[in-house]
């Protein structure tokens, strides 16, 4: 998904809307407790009186979404607006943020951050499911830093295999 050109404005942030979000996670599907939609967006500008951009908070709560990345191109969405180049609005948990080292503002009233100077690419990596339940993926970077990534297995809206057919799958945001 690629969004370009547009502008999200929420002043009016009084009486029933007091509790809304500009940008907020819908119910249509989702079968695996991860955010797995490629998306980048450019030239989108968030203006909101309380600084809120998108609700990680609630697609955390409501849906397992604890891996949100949004690669934004050109800074669009740094609520400081100090960034100018490619840049991450990720889930502020440590398997997308402890990498990265202090290019990442953390945004806890949204459960998200927001890191400057960086472009994500998805890591997936699917294994036979036995065996695994206490298995985690190990990412390191070049100084020696590490995160632990926990697997889950893979959710399928098919009804014609069993579970035994499923994966367990690890997914990393770089």
């Amino acid at each position: 998904m690629l969004v370009k050109i547009i502008l999200c404005s929420s002043d009016k942030n009084t009486g029933s809307c007091a509790s809304s979000w500009p940008i907020a996670m819908d119910s249509y599907k989702y079968y695996d407790t991860h955010f797995d939609y490629l998306s980048s967006w450019e030239n989108v500008r968030v203006v909101d009186s309380r600084g809120y951009v998108l609700d990680g908070c609630g697609a955390m709560q409501t849906f397992g979404f604890n891996d949100i990345v949004i690669n934004d191109l050109n800074g669009s969405l740094d609520r400081t607006g100090l960034s100018t180049g490619p840049s991450a609005l990720v889930s502020n948990t440590p398997a997308l943020t402890n990498l990265l080292g202090n290019k990442c503002s953390a945004h806890t009233d949204s459960c998200m951050a927001y890191c400057s100077g960086v472009c994500m690419q998805s890591f997936y990596y699917n294994v036979e499911q036995f065996r695994t339940e206490t298995w985690k993926l190990v990412i390191t970077d070049a100084n020696g830093e590490s995160t632990e990534i926990l697997g889950f297995i893979e959710a399928v809206d098919d009804y014609s295999f069993s579970d035994a057919f499923r994966y367990t799958c690890y997914y990393v945001d770089l």
